[in-house]
């Protein structure tokens, strides 16, 4: 009986919380949970109720299980498993963010039962609750044992800052980068981390170099000590610590204050507001394309250089190697001190200069379709013609403009061709449509007889079956035209080899059916191989369209010819509107800086740019208005 009434009193106000009897339990529609409903003969057996509340807790239902083991104790006072009952309950309140109420647990918990874990959650209640020294006494002991990590991490970062409010910065440094190197909140333990070092005296910012020599802490460390020497007047001492910030590659959230200091240690502008550098393949097997690129930016920079005679352009050559994009993109950075880098083309080295400029905070540009590019960081951004793009452009052409609702998609064995099928069924069914039949094929057969028979809902086993051999009604029926289950059918493949396929497929019975293609239907060898008849009235895509009626793509495309005696291609185009981004922000007096210059990018919208209004979202990818193209009586036409 004293056990019992201890016990209600002890759990009176968490019992209160109670919402109603836990076997009347039903879903939340809106929360998403796991149905959990708890009959009342589990809730009677003391083993399998406590095991039902494990079980609540392992799958992430915390006030589930928090419920059932406040009912439990309340069934059961005298139960074996009264501490690990109450150890749950002070880790559901713990992850719950109610430090008060898991010390209470804890505390019921006789001193000398308390586990690891019990002595782990006192201490990260402890320090949340202020009570520093508390909380160290009880987590510094525990640094060793097992934990999971991310119960590791939150020691750790528990400790850091405790250290932090009890004046050890150096301590508290040491437990963030340990918390940090086991995947801790990045943005978060590097905030606090900063905020440590800029307020450190000068030999404690000395003795953070040594202690943290091949980090970052130590190049914000040496940051903090340029300041404070350019404050001295000790001018070479600041520029000798910067210099070493610049040339060191360790990832670092910071550098963008590097021109700050610079500009405050020449007594002018230490960057160069108006120069833009560009990293091109102008050497190796990717410089024909390189110099197309190279084509179009130095016709944005005549566009604009009578308003803004300032500017200039430096180019690096990348050689369509990764280390040479690297190298470019921190002697621009911090040689050149361009304000922000266009390029590169290819995916390779994109990805190496993105990661550098990340890393050296300077905005970079991108022209390559490389997957994942602008989730890089949050300076780098992408002007090009993605998968994306052209699957959601011909899913909502498809379904919002032609109201077609069921697709085919006939791909071939590539990444290319994969991912844009993919794509292109995601986009649909977004919008209300359905991919009905899929098939895929190698790009180097001729023979698409295998992938063509099954859209028409026949056997290939007995296609070519002859007409003797079948009954009086599978000849009528033969005779009938095939039915298809879709409206609208998918190639996402290159002219050549849509050439090849659309004959057979008519050949095979597939008429009557939309017919929509990616970017690289766009080339006269499509009607010039298939024929007129086998591709007229299809739909496709593309990012660039050098007979569109729009005025000032016409007036790109005719500048371009008198200059070159030629069309320009997508590279020209792309590269010219991507250095025209970068030239018109330039024009605008407010941007002095590379992080002002990448607020502006990540605030452009609807940029009319010769390959379709443009603009970037928040982490730096491209949204376009493509072109859309349709082939009629041989010719390209533009339907939008």
């Amino acid at each position: 009986m004293t056990m019992r009434f201890r016990l209600i009193c002890g759990l009176f106000a968490c019992l209160a919380m109670l919402p109603a009897p836990l076997q009347a339990a039903t879903p939340s529609v809106e929360s998403g949970e796991p149905v959990a409903v708890v009959s009342e003969e589990v809730l009677n057996d003391p083993e399998l109720a406590f095991h039902a509340g494990v079980q609540l807790y392992r799958s992430g239902q915390l006030e589930k299980a928090n419920n059932l083991f406040l009912d439990f104790l309340y069934r059961f006072p005298d139960t074996e498993w009264l501490h690990q009952i109450q150890l749950y309950l002070a880790r559901i309140s713990l992850d719950q963010k109610d430090d008060k109420k898991a010390l209470i647990f804890i505390q019921q918990i006789p001193e000398e039962l308390r586990s690891g874990e019990a002595n782990f959650i006192a201490g990260v209640a402890h320090i949340r609750l202020g009570e520093y020294l508390l909380g160290v006494a009880e987590l510094s002991p525990l640094q060793e044992i097992p934990l999971f990590d991310a119960d590791r991490i939150l020691l750790f970062g528990a400790l850091g800052e405790a250290k932090a409010e009890l004046g050890h910065p150096l301590e508290a440094l040491f437990y963030f980068r340990r918390a940090l190197e086991l995947g801790g909140a990045q943005d978060q333990l590097i905030s606090r981390s900063h905020a440590l070092i800029a307020e450190m005296p000068e030999g404690s910012l000395e003795e953070c170099i040594l202690v943290f020599d091949g980090t970052s802490m130590a190049l914000d460390a040496r940051l903090q000590l340029a300041r404070i020497a350019l404050d001295a007047g000790r001018n070479l001492q600041a520029r000798r610590l910067i210099s070493e910030v610049q040339q060191d590659r360790t990832p670092f959230t910071y550098r963008g204050e590097i021109p700050i200091l610079l500009n405050r240690l020449t007594g002018g502008a230490w960057l160069q507001r108006n120069t833009i550098g560009v990293v091109l393949p102008l050497t190796g097997r990717y410089a024909p394309f390189g110099k197309l690129a190279k084509r179009g930016i130095e016709m944005a920079l005549a566009n604009q250089i009578e308003n803004n005679p300032e500017l200039k352009l430096v180019y690096r050559d990348s050689a369509a190697s990764p280390e040479r994009s690297t190298d470019a993109v921190i002697e621009l950075a911090n040689t050149e001190r361009v304000m922000a880098i266009l390029g590169p083309l290819s995916g390779d080295t994109s990805e190496a200069a993105a990661e550098r400029a990340e890393m050296d905070a300077v905005p970079l540009l991108s022209l390559s379709q490389k997957n994942g590019l602008p989730q890089t960081g949050r300076y780098i951004f992408r002007n090009s013609l993605t998968n994306r793009l052209q699957a959601r452009e011909l899913a909502r052409y498809a379904v919002n403009e032609r109201g077609l609702t069921a697709f085919a998609v006939l791909y071939p064995q590539s990444h290319k061709g994969r991912e844009l099928a993919q794509l292109f069924a995601e986009e649909v069914k977004k919008l209300g449509g359905l991919v009905v039949e899929e098939a895929e094929y190698n790009p180097e057969e001729t023979d698409f007889r295998h992938q063509i028979i099954p859209f028409i809902g026949e056997d290939l086993n007995t296609r070519d079956e002859d007409d003797k051999d079948l009954s009086e009604a599978d000849k009528k029926r033969r005779q009938l035209p095939p039915e298809t289950t879709f409206e609208a059918l998918f190639i996402p493949d290159f002219a050549e080899n849509v050439a090849m396929l659309l004959p057979q497929l008519v050949y095979y019975g597939v008429e009557n059916v939309q017919l929509l293609g990616s970017n690289g239907w766009y080339s006269p060898k499509l009607v010039n191989r298939a024929g007129e008849r086998f591709v007229n009235n299809a739909v496709l895509v593309n990012g660039f369209f050098p007979y569109s009626d729009i005025p000032f793509v016409r007036e790109f495309v005719e500048r371009y010819y008198r200059e070159f005696s030629q069309d320009p291609s997508f590279i020209e185009a792309q590269a010219y509107d991507a250095a025209n981004i970068l030239f018109g922000l330039l024009s605008d007096p407010r941007i002095a800086t590379r992080e002002e210059l990448l607020t502006a990018l990540t605030q452009l919208r609807n940029y009319p740019g010769v390959t379709g209004a443009t603009s970037f979202d928040l982490q730096g990818e491209v949204d376009k208005t493509l072109f859309l193209l349709q082939v009629d009586h041989g010719n390209f036409v533009q339907i939008n």
